[in-house]
């Protein structure tokens, strides 16, 4: 197998099988009332993101809703946008593009907690900030997983715009893979 092979499946790996069932387009819909935080706050303050960011995780670990619902619930318009065109590629090649959730960092998410380990890049012009953070589940032993999420502050709340895996020593971009499959229309390099 080529390196290109093994992103790709790393890649693929990132994001849930129950995401590819038809070409499910990301509505306007966005976040449930539990997911909001005291609306007076600066929206850029550390603390209220990491409010934000604890309410989101914990709504989509607990609405029983796939990765796609969640995305198009917590993740920004661009990064649905990518997602959704990547996956009517694949769905046209008949191709499964998403085979674990990114939310969950596995396959079959059992009990799946995530820790927020730091927000920086704070950026009001910007609209945009970023977060490491961990998750861990059952299903891969309680081991944490290494994230980065790259936010965004838009239809005045925070959604991730990105994200940023660790496997192995290696980084995966999600939006890069989803933009490079979109460019190849599907086609491995």
């Amino acid at each position: 197998m080529n390196r290109n092979h093994i992103w790709a499946l790393i890649a693929m790996s990132i994001m849930t099988l129950s995401c590819s069932s038809s070409t499910q387009k990301a509505e306007a819909e966005k976040p449930v009332n539990n997911t909001q935080v005291a609306e007076n706050q600066d929206k850029y303050q550390q603390d209220y993101i990491e409010k934000r960011l604890k309410a989101i995780f914990n709504d989509a670990y607990s609405n029983g809703k796939s990765c796609i619902e969640n995305d198009s619930l917590f993740c920004s318009q661009e990064y649905n946008t990518l997602q959704n065109k990547a996956i009517a590629i694949a769905e046209s090649n008949e191709y499964v593009l998403i085979d674990n959730d990114h939310w969950s960092q596995s396959q079959d998410p059992q009990n799946p907690q995530m820790t927020i380990k730091k927000i920086y890049n704070i950026n009001k012009n910007n609209k945009t900030a970023t977060a490491d953070i961990e998750v861990t589940n059952k299903y891969n032993r309680n081991e944490p997983s290494a994230v980065t999420l790259q936010l965004i502050l838009e239809n005045d709340d925070w959604f991730i715009d990105n994200w940023v895996i660790y496997w192995e020593g290696d980084s995966i971009d999600e939006k890069d893979f989803l933009q490079q499959y979109i460019n190849n229309g599907g086609k491995e390099e």
